[in-house]
């Protein structure tokens, strides 16, 4: 249902009030592709990819669709949804290279978490 907040520590769904210690606003999000020329097509030529070899370009939502390891993967956007995926591929034995453009991985969380996790 539809929640509205109707005190510190109480919020209202459908009627009914309902209380809390602590609140997380989870919005969601959905995946995008770069806007790349032909990236778009490429994407909605792999929901249906038939039996054509050709390279495979997913979202997080499609990601873990696949019937097949890679040898390599390349992961753009270094947040941690990429990070994520890469490291889930690179435990399996993936080569994996992570692209994005603050030349850093994690780039909104904080930089010693994040120096730790980029030297492994």
């Amino acid at each position: 249902g539809r929640g509205t907040f109707v005190g510190n520590s109480s919020v209202m769904v459908n009627g009914q009030t309902l209380k809390f210690n602590k609140a997380v606003i989870a919005t969601g999000g959905y995946p995008s592709l770069l806007p790349m020329p032909g990236l778009k097509e490429l994407h909605q030529m792999n929901t249906n990819p038939g039996n054509k070899p050709r390279p495979y370009v997913m979202t997080n939502e499609t990601f873990f669709n696949m019937t097949e390891q890679p040898q390599h993967l390349v992961v753009c956007g270094p947040g941690v949804i990429g990070v994520e995926m890469a490291q889930s591929m690179q435990r399996l034995g993936t080569k994996v290279t992570v692209l994005g453009r603050s030349g850093r991985i994690l780039p909104k969380e904080d930089d010693d978490h994040a120096k730790t996790i980029q030297d492994q």
